[in-house]
């Protein structure tokens, strides 16, 4: 994923994101940029590599359109499959076109890992990397000697000694990244923020419903789902009347729904599966309280700051979270 903005005085900034399991990661990209790009009249250009290798463009597109248009295609075309994944070699010109069209003033690279496509042009533009967890956590798990990772590992000490400056999401964050060597006065805790203007209290709930409890995240081990399936089964021995519903999806369902069946919370659990992001904004106004029982996975990924934590504390709705990762930095424990 290339991202590329640029000014009408031509100054620019290009930016690679590409999450840890290879996916889009919509958030740092959409929410991230909004910020910088709307107030300063920055186009923004997203070109999205679908599997059959066709560029589509991101569907937020729409949201950040100003004045001039950079256009860069996908960074990445997988020619030699699964060799050019652990060694992320880049094959592909359109990269180097971009640079010798474009004048940019900055790299802007979202999650550690991205930053080694950057590394041949971050030696003459400042290049700035974003840590959002995984790409941190990698480094300090067994993960990092697999053939999908090692290119990262060998490549981390180039990335710190070329990088000008560190985005790290928390305090966490920075703490774990300066543990493997980067240099600490490069790092700077820089927290995502919400739209505020789109994330608000909602209508006052009725007294006489029960109280509507929310989860949302992937299906995966370090969101904590289960702790909090194991916690409603708990509200429902004690004789609590509640519903929560989960927003979500992955390889964690089957295990997800074993839980509810055996548990006998049929009828008081609900698994919609991932859902736009419209939906989510409505559950999180529409909420008593949403949870974010978030854990340390066995491959040491971790949160760091918790997005969804703070919607639901624009929405006005209270916050129940573990001690875990950027959570303490986003809750006031008790108020």
């Amino acid at each position: 994923q290339l991202i590329g903005t640029q000014r009408a005085d031509s100054h620019a900034l290009l930016a690679l994101d590409r999450g840890p399991q290879g996916t889009l990661n919509e958030r740092p990209i959409a929410d991230g940029r909004a910020n910088e790009a709307d107030p300063r009249g920055v186009n923004v250009r997203c070109g999205v590599q679908g599997g059959d290798d066709a560029l589509r463009e991101h569907r937020q597109l729409r949201r950040y359109r100003a004045r001039q248009d950079l256009a860069i295609g996908a960074f990445q075309r997988r020619i030699f499959g699964d060799l050019e994944e652990a060694t992320h070699i880049n094959f592909d010109p359109r990269l180097d076109a971009a640079f010798a069209r474009g004048r940019f003033d900055i790299i802007h690279a979202h999650f550690g890992h991205n930053a080694l496509y950057a590394l041949r042009w971050a030696r003459t533009v400042p290049m700035v990397v974003s840590l959002h967890g995984r790409d941190v956590s990698i480094l300090i798990s067994k993960d990092r000697l697999s053939p999908r990772w090692i290119h990262y590992t060998l490549g981390i000490k180039a990335i710190f000694k070329v990088a000008s400056r560190f985005l790290a999401a928390s305090q966490e964050l920075k703490d774990l990244i300066t543990s493997v060597g980067c240099p600490p006065e490069k790092v700077v805790v820089h927290r995502l923020g919400v739209d505020i203007e789109q994330f608000t209290p909602g209508p006052a709930p009725d007294p006489n419903a029960p109280p509507q409890i929310v989860m949302v995240g992937r299906f995966v081990e370090k969101k904590g789902h289960e702790t909090g399936l194991l916690a409603a089964a708990r509200a429902k021995e004690a004789g609590h009347d509640f519903r929560l519903t989960i927003l979500g999806d992955g390889e964690l369902r089957p295990r997800y729904e074993q839980i509810i069946a055996e548990r006998g919370l049929q009828g008081l659990v609900s698994l919609p599966g991932a859902q736009p992001h419209s939906e989510v904004v409505r559950h999180l106004r529409a909420a008593t309280v949403v949870m974010t029982p978030s854990v340390v996975a066995a491959n040491e990924d971790r949160e760091s700051g918790l997005i969804v934590a703070k919607e639901a504390a624009a929405c006005g709705i209270p916050v129940v979270g573990t001690w875990h990762g950027g959570i303490p930095e986003i809750i006031d424990d008790g108020e």
